[in-house]
């Protein structure tokens, strides 16, 4: 549980953090969804109405070192539903060490469309594009590498 409270506080901060990079090179307004909307539609924060999902850096492995050089795409969340990229954001906008990369969720959908098979699943070590489920989870996660996110951005912003 401490663990998870640790996972929450640092994607609220990253939540932040990202906004005020839209505020300061774009303006415009950010508002926050209910807690409900959050969590079901999978929606962060609106900037001018826009619904956009954060995602910060995180390792390849659970525990391991942050690593930017690869993203998760959750098809399916740990408890079998829907997961973000099927939820209600129009964007995404991925963290790297130095900038965020915006994606539409039509980009990444197009960008996956030709790569995963997802009548293959596997239980470990996957490799880029497979469809991959953890042991203890029901989960469906997709490893893509970021050089493949940035050639499918709407925009990259520096840090």
């Amino acid at each position: 549980v401490l663990l998870m409270n640790n996972f929450l506080k640092i994607g609220k901060q990253k939540e932040k953090e990202f906004a005020q990079i839209l505020i300061d090179n774009f303006g415009g307004t950010i508002t926050y969804p209910s807690k409900k909307v959050d969590m079901f539609d999978h929606i962060d924060l609106y900037w001018n109405n826009i619904g956009f999902d954060v995602k910060g850096v995180k390792g390849e492995t659970r525990s391991g070192p942050l690593n930017d050089r690869f993203h998760w795409i959750e098809y399916q969340n740990r408890n079998g539903e829907k997961g973000w990229l099927n939820g209600k954001a129009k964007y995404f906008a991925f963290e790297t060490f130095n900038s965020w990369i915006i994606v539409s969720k039509n980009r990444i959908k197009f960008l996956l469309y030709d790569k995963v098979d997802y009548s293959k699943i596997v239980r470990f070590n996957p490799k880029v594009y497979q469809v991959y489920m953890r042991p203890t989870a029901k989960d469906l996660i997709i490893k893509v590498p970021t050089s493949d996110l940035m050639l499918f951005a709407t925009k990259i912003i520096s840090k």
